[in-house]
């Protein structure tokens, strides 16, 4: 028996993984990771991209154009980009449900892992680092710190 089907056998069932999705350049590597999971333990993958809200921004003047206008432009967009991911990673080869939210990254994250829930969370590792890790913290962190479930964190190469 080779060591992946060891560690298989030793691990605990696996159904469902979510995988966070932001359409950077990593994505298509956490999309490998998550189709093996899936594939490996015939598990649903829940893909996940989460739309920041542009509430914050409410006092900023924007001329001719709505918050509302811009937030739903976004979120046809973010539909439409989130379609084609799984598509094109996922479509045919696993069982699969994507879901758009907004809000939060961290705190959708744990949602919607506890809704679904996950029995693994895949992520990739960005490195923020200096002033910038200081004032907006790390998405990984808080979810590595709240979830209920293990989270593999994927180390991305720039």
């Amino acid at each position: 028996m080779g060591v992946v089907e060891e560690v298989s056998r030793s691990m605990k069932d696996i159904k469902t993984v979510l995988l966070p999705v932001d359409f950077s350049d990593s994505s298509e590597l956490l999309a490998e990771y998550a189709l093996t999971f899936g594939t490996r333990f015939t598990a649903k993958v829940f893909v996940l991209h989460v739309v920041s809200s542009l509430e914050d921004y409410t006092g900023l003047y924007l001329p001719h154009i709505s918050l509302e206008t811009v937030m739903g432009e976004v979120y046809r967009s973010a539909k439409k980009s989130l379609n084609d991911f799984c598509v094109t990673y996922f479509e045919g080869k696993l069982q699969y449900e994507s879901i758009l939210a907004k809000g939060d990254a961290y705190r959708e994250i744990l949602k919607t892992a506890d809704e679904k829930k996950a029995d693994v969370i895949i992520m990739g590792t960005h490195g923020r680092s200096g002033l910038d890790h200081l004032i907006f913290g790390s998405t990984i962190e808080r979810v590595l710190r709240g979830a209920e479930c293990p989270v593999l964190t994927v180390k991305v190469m720039r």
